[in-house]
């Protein structure tokens, strides 16, 4: 990947012109063209070097997954929005809404699905579906709410919400929503 890397930054320099205000002549087009193909080309390569490739694990939680999940909701909720949102206001809601007891309950509703996201052997991602009724400005199909996507902070731009994401969508059109 290096050795590809370098062959292509060598190509640009010989071929591409200098940054700034170009007049291109009528051969220099092909040439201009190549050389945004070899920067997106470079890009990819780049992200795919920084990428982990491994594709994240999606498992359908259970409520004996109800702990577990309960701390990874509340550390995803708290990097996602401690920092915009009042500090009383994240503890009230972090101690209701995340707590084990609540998780399990939200487990245990039939109407709520949640899915884990697991790289690595780690748990870093989750999204919860929940089924209701749309509202009334909505023809009244079967439906279902994309309720809750989180991911850790340290592995946003590793597929992990693609993959939940996927998921959620595969099992929403299995069941004819």
């Amino acid at each position: 990947i290096i050795v590809c890397l370098f062959l292509i930054f060598q190509l640009k320099k010989r071929l591409c012109p200098k940054p700034g205000p170009v007049t291109l002549q009528n051969g220099q087009r092909a040439c201009f063209l190549l050389c945004g193909v070899l920067n997106a080309f470079a890009i990819l390569i780049m992200n795919r070097c920084k990428m982990n490739t491994e594709k994240p694990s999606i498992k359908l939680a259970k409520p004996s997954h109800a702990a577990s999940l309960a701390r990874l909701a509340e550390k995803t909720f708290r990097d996602a929005f401690a920092q915009f949102i009042d500090k009383d206001n994240v503890e009230g809601y972090v101690a209701r809404s995340f707590n084990e007891n609540q998780i399990k309950s939200e487990l245990l509703d039939r109407a709520a699905t949640f899915f884990i996201a697991t790289l690595e052997d780690k748990w870093v991602g989750y999204a919860k579906l929940y089924q209701s009724p749309p509202p009334d400005c909505i023809k009244q199909l079967p439906s279902v709410e994309l309720a809750r996507l989180y991911s850790r902070q340290q592995y946003l731009g590793r597929g992990i919400g693609t993959a939940l994401v996927e998921t959620c969508v595969n099992y929403a059109l299995s069941r004819s929503f």
